[in-house]
């Protein structure tokens, strides 16, 4: 895996947190 300074490991796991969080807010 290649990795990208610009996009910290935080930035990614927000991303899918927040992702998460839509989902379930559509199934509400």
């Amino acid at each position: 895996m290649t990795q990208h300074p610009h996009i910290p490991q935080s930035h990614i796991l927000l991303k899918s947190r927040s992702l998460s969080l839509s989902k379930m807010a559509q199934v509400v």
